[in-house]
């Protein structure tokens, strides 16, 4: 099964962004920043397991 890191990272940036935006009454400002920090984390990580996968398959061909 394929992870869409992308998609976990929006829907998790979402979350927090709603949730600090509730508390302190300012919701379009922490919605906005929830969600590109939640994109841009869920990006990074894709591309990090990208590199991490390409490493080990690199390791095996050269056993």
């Amino acid at each position: 099964m394929r992870t869409n890191y992308i998609a976990l990272g929006l829907i998790f940036g979402v979350g927090i962004g709603i949730s600090i935006g509730v508390t302190t009454d300012n919701m379009a400002t922490w919605l906005s920043i929830g969600t590109g920090i939640g994109l841009a984390l869920g990006a990074g990580l894709g591309t990090y397991e990208k590199s991490k996968k390409r490493n080990c398959e690199a390791g095996k061909a050269n056993n």
